[in-house]
């Protein structure tokens, strides 16, 4: 009983940490830690990273990223156009203005 409750303790600490290494959120993690236990940290190692890949560098950045914050890169909007193809006045993915000349 004691290795159960020393396995749920360290998971506790163990699941933020995880999870923010996989650009996940490590409070929500810690909740689900706290009522699930040790079970949900062998899911969480499992889990791939969330994000998306730097053309240049390689690296994982957040997917909102506008910005690669390891080697600079710009990332470019890419639904900008599906916004415009609807007839919004306003971009889903960056809020900018549309204007009706293209």
């Amino acid at each position: 009983m004691e290795i159960l409750a020393l396995l749920w303790f360290i998971s506790l600490f163990l699941n933020p940490i995880i999870a923010q290494s996989k650009n996940r959120s490590g409070i929500v993690w810690f909740f689900i830690a706290l009522f699930t236990g040790p079970l949900f940290t062998l899911i969480l190692l499992v889990l791939p990273k969330v994000g998306k890949k730097c053309p240049q560098c390689a690296e994982t950045v957040n997917p909102k990223a506008k910005i690669c914050r390891f080697c600079k890169h710009e990332f470019q909007i890419e639904n900008l156009h599906q916004a415009q193809k609807c007839n919004d006045k306003e971009c889903k993915f960056c809020n900018e203005k549309i204007s009706d000349e293209v």
